[in-house]
């Protein structure tokens, strides 16, 4: 039927085109369609309309050639009325071969008015399109919509879709949205349309709109779309919360997706696991991008620092963290991962310094107390009283909660300061124990008891009395020792003041209370103020009270005051009694040569010359000190004298002389004395001709003699005797030639009697006096070495820095190596413990000094967060795990598997080093503390609870510092409240 319409077509058209001209008959032609058959009308033929048709008809059917013959044309009637017919069609076969720059111009070369009506829309959409090929989008726009102004035609939707495509192009998803929903409605465009509203609505966050249309629209575009349009879907879903339907549609794009992956899509990946709560998946999705340094790497990094933790592997964790916080891409993100990495460092390995750089870089005031409470908590919890302090040292003001933490790390402190002999350096830290109580609490009470101690141990008697009278007038600690021993102190202070009235009521009231500790001593100290006071005869009472309350053979003390009282009351009988306890002690009790040169002279007072010489040839045999024996022996030559014997007490006497003592002079006096009783001048001349100048001594050589008899003692070897001797030289002579070598001899005796900071200040003076040679160097060592004791690691590192910069002994400057390695690590300064380290390591030290400089090494890495050549070093001291630095590297290395969630090689490691700890039980409680963390990790309460209670019940605590016992109630108690 259609074959005949078209036929019967063809006729009717033949007819009429019978009588017309051949370009008549080509325009009819033409017009109807008939290309072919116009061009054979006019084919051959001149004349502008028959050429004219010619040329359109060959253009619209597409003969090759046409084109040029086309441009004869137009060179050739360049008036012809088809003339804007000409370069319509030239425009439109350019258009269809996409020459959309020459299409244009041949486009412009006209007007729609030039036009029949029919063609004008294609015109327009035409133009419009090849103003959009040839890259002139803002023209093409405008072009395309003169659209909305013409009557629909085909060409209508054509350019709404150009129009949307032009400004989803431009990012204009709005725009391009509504011109979409324009093309729509032809259903050539439906499909493309639709999907293209859904990008521009996915893109302008319209995600409730993606999904609720989405779902019908997915199986209706081309496959080619839908991988992309799945993963709008996915991401729609995903933000509205819906992880199910966004992995559902996730992995249909991964279905679909033949394409190889982006960093995008693993970065999506990656989100999505995140979202899902797969952390391993999205660990692994995030590390497939590779490059993670802009801002997609970022949130990477970010979500991947958490997924880590989520992981419990805090190593890998801290490193995402760090990664995130250095590009500044989302200000947000960069502060809050630097957070997190600064606390991991610190977890990880009690590095500060993150925390330190994260305060200083970021506006974090608010987070500055907290990050503070949360270190000093962490120190009290490992008993690192030290760090506690310097964490709560930063705080601005403290939270109630805070304060009962600060107090007892600040007390805690100040007690092993105490223990260190660090007495001054206590003080701040007891005033920062009680600041935020009231002087009537306990705590309060017992801090400020032992600043009182700390104020007497360095000589500030006043400061000590004035808080222990008013902890007296609080009855403060009450039924406690210390308060048991407040009037005890406080006559104490009295005491060495040499306030003998104020002392004796307070030592008095002490042993009224019916406390015994200080008992003796009190006692001691009462008849001591009775007779500084000059009442000997009720001093002689008390001391004798206090013999026979308190009886021990070797405290002469009391024996020898109330000698020496006795004398002075001229009891010699009574003297002698008291004294000749002596001969019950044994020869290095204290004073016990003070006791028998008084019995001596009590001998001689009652004219029992052989026990006086017999007393006093013990003396001389068991006295170190040169000035005792030479007391000793100028007794010995008056007895000789008194008896007749002068040869042989002109000897003793001549001996005396000879041996330098400051007693020389009363020796020469004696020697005078003989010489003159026997009226011989020539042999006394004789003598002291032979002396030289040491017959007739200066004020220098005075000098001279005073401290050569105080250094005698102290060479001797009794060194209260020998600080008490030096102290009187100090003050007789206080520009003293010999003032260096005497403070350094007192530095001595202070040090031998732990009286630790007097020892330092006394070593300062001698060095800033000019102390030189082996004398300055032993000085700066012994300093040092007294800072390092006290707690005071900064000044001891400060000393043997001093001390290798101008050591001449080698040996010396080794001691200065390894004690600036070991103070340099104690105060926490991890680079000079570094450089410290690897002098020591350079000079060749033996295996124990070697394995310490490497232990140094080892945690002075771990604490700067390099953990990789901390593990280095401690994978080669875990070697011998029996020896201190093996067994905490061992404990170091199971420590990192837990932090690295490789729970599943704990087990084994712990039980391998049990059987090769020795007896480093400390480091290997500890390492069972992390496998029974293990076990709790992985959900085994019971076991975790067998492994806790096992370590309390066979471990036993080494110290106060032992910080294992409270690690394991902490963790049972946590148990018994799940």
């Amino acid at each position: 039927m259609k074959r005949l319409y078209t036929v019967l077509a063809a006729l009717a058209l033949a007819l009429s085109l019978h009588a017309q001209q051949p370009w008549e008959k080509a325009r009819a032609l033409y017009r109807q369609g008939f290309y072919s058959e116009a061009m054979a009308v006019t084919e051959g033929r001149r004349g502008e309309m028959e050429e004219g048709y010619y040329v359109l008809s060959a253009q619209a059917a597409g003969i090759e050639g046409s084109s040029e013959r086309a441009r004869v044309y137009l060179d050739r009637y360049p008036e012809s009325v088809l003339v804007p017919q000409v370069h319509y069609a030239l425009g439109l076969s350019l258009f269809e071969g996409e020459h959309f720059d020459a299409a244009m111009r041949e486009f412009e070369t006209i007007s729609q008015e030039d036009l029949y009506p029919s063609q004008v829309a294609e015109y327009a959409y035409k133009l419009g399109y090849s103003a959009y090929g040839a890259g002139e989008w803002e023209r093409a726009k405008q072009l395309l919509g003169r659209a909305r102004g013409l009557p629909y035609s085909d060409f209508t939707a054509p350019s709404y879709y150009s129009l949307g495509y032009i400004n989803y192009a431009q990012g204009n998803f709005k725009d391009a949205s509504q011109w979409f929903e324009l093309a729509a409605h032809d259903h050539r465009f439906a499909a493309l349309a639709n999907y293209y509203i859904l990008e521009c609505r996915f893109n302008l966050k319209d995600y409730a709109y993606v999904v609720k249309f989405g779902e019908g629209l997915f199986e209706k575009v081309p496959s080619e779309r839908q991988p992309h349009m799945a993963r709008i879907m996915s991401e729609s879903y995903l933000v509205l919360g819906d992880v199910e339907k966004a992995r559902t549609y996730y992995e249909r794009n991964l279905r679909n997706n033949r394409s190889v992956r982006t960093r995008s899509d693993y970065f999506y990946a990656g989100e999505m696991s995140y979202l899902a709560e797969d952390w391993q998946g999205a660990v692994d999705n995030f590390m497939c991008m590779e490059d993670r340094a802009d801002s997609l790497g970022q949130v990477a990094n970010y979500q991947m620092g958490y997924s880590y933790v989520k992981l419990r592997n805090k190593v890998a964790a801290m490193q995402a963290f760090k990664d995130a916080s250095i590009p500044s891409f989302t200000p947000a993100i960069q502060e809050d991962a630097f957070f997190n990495y600064a606390k991991l460092a610190f977890d990880l390995g009690r590095d500060t310094a993150p925390f330190q750089e994260y305060l200083s870089r970021f506006d974090a005031r608010s987070k500055g107390d907290r990050i503070y409470s949360y270190m000093a908590m962490v120190a009290l919890q490992n008993h690192d009283y030290e760090g506690a302090v310097q964490a709560y040292d930063q705080i601005d003001e403290l939270d109630p909660g805070m304060q009962s933490n600060y107090m007892k790390a600040y007390f805690l402190r100040a007690r092993q300061l105490m223990e260190m002999g660090s007495w001054r350096a206590a003080v701040p830290h007891l005033k920062a124990a009680a600041y935020y109580s009231s002087r009537r609490e306990g705590f309060n009470q017992l801090s400020r008891y032992w600043m009182a101690e700390a104020f007497y141990r360095d000589g500030r008697y006043g400061e000590a009395r004035t808080i222990l009278n008013d902890l007296y007038n609080l009855s403060a600690l009450s039924g406690q020792k210390e308060g048991d021993l407040i009037s005890y102190h406080m006559a104490y202070t009295y005491f060495r003041e040499g306030d003998y009235e104020r002392a004796l009521k307070w030592f008095n009231n002490y042993l009224e209370s019916g406390d015994s500790t200080q008992g003796a001593d009190a006692s001691t100290r009462v008849a001591d103020c009775y007779f500084f006071r000059g009442e000997y005869e009720t001093a002689v009472a008390a001391y004798e009270r206090s013999m026979a309350s308190y009886p021990n053979p070797d405290d002469l003390y009391p024996a020898y005051r109330a000698g020496v009282a006795s004398g002075l009351l001229q009891d010699n009988e009574g003297k002698i009694r008291f004294l000749e306890r002596v001969i019950n002690a044994t020869p290095t009790a204290p004073y016990y040569c003070e006791t028998l040169y008084e019995l001596g002279r009590a001998y001689v007072a009652v004219n029992d010359q052989d026990n006086a010489a017999r007393t006093f040839r013990i003396l001389r045999g068991v006295s170190t000190d040169p000035s005792m024996a030479a007391m000793a022996s100028l007794e010995l030559g008056t007895i000789a004298r008194n008896q007749g014997r002068e040869d042989e007490a002109l000897r003793i006497y001549k001996q005396v002389v000879a041996d330098g003592s400051s007693h020389a002079e009363d020796a020469l006096m004696a020697i005078e004395s003989i010489y003159r009783s026997r009226q011989d001048p020539d042999a006394y001349l004789a003598y002291v001709n032979s002396l030289g100048s040491a017959a007739n001594r200066t004020e220098a050589q005075k000098e001279e003699v005073y401290f050569s008899t105080a250094e005698q003692i102290y060479l001797s070897g009794d060194l209260t005797r020998a600080g008490s001797t030096l102290k009187s030289y100090l003050k007789q002579y206080p520009d003293a030639v010999y003032g260096a070598k005497a403070w350094y001899y007192l530095a001595e005796c202070h040090r031998a009697a732990s009286e630790k900071q007097q020892a330092v200040d006394a070593y300062r003076t001698a060095l800033d006096k000019g102390l030189e040679g082996a004398l300055a160097e032993s000085a700066l060592l012994r300093s040092a070495g007294l800072h390092y004791e006290m707690g005071s690691y900064g000044k001891a590192y400060g000393t043997y820095l001093q001390l290798k910069d101008s050591a001449k002994l080698s040996e010396n400057q080794q001691f200065a190596k390894v004690g600036m390695m070991r103070a340099a690590f104690r105060a926490r300064q991890w680079d000079d413990a570094l450089k410290a380290a690897a002098d020591v390591l350079g000079g060749k030290p033996d295996k124990q000094l070697g394995r310490e400089a490497r232990y140094v090494r080892a945690k002075s890495y771990l604490s700067t967060s390099r953990r990789s050549l901390a593990f280095a070093d401690l994978q080669e001291l875990a070697t011998e795990p029996s020896t201190p630095e093996g067994a905490e590297a061992c404990y170091l290395i199971i420590l990192d598997l837990f932090d690295q969630a490789e729970f599943d090689k704990i087990q084994e490691k712990v039980y391998d080093f049990s059987g090769k700890a020795g007896g480093q039980n400390y480091w290997l409680a500890k390492a069972f503390i992390v496998l029974g963390d293990c076990f709790a990790e992985q959900g085994n309460m019971v076991q975790a609870q067998a492994t806790f209670e096992s370590i309390q019940n066979g471990y036993t605590a080494t110290s106060e510092q032992d910080d294992v016992p409270d690690q394991v109630r902490m963790r049972l108690r946590k148990i018994q409240q799940l």
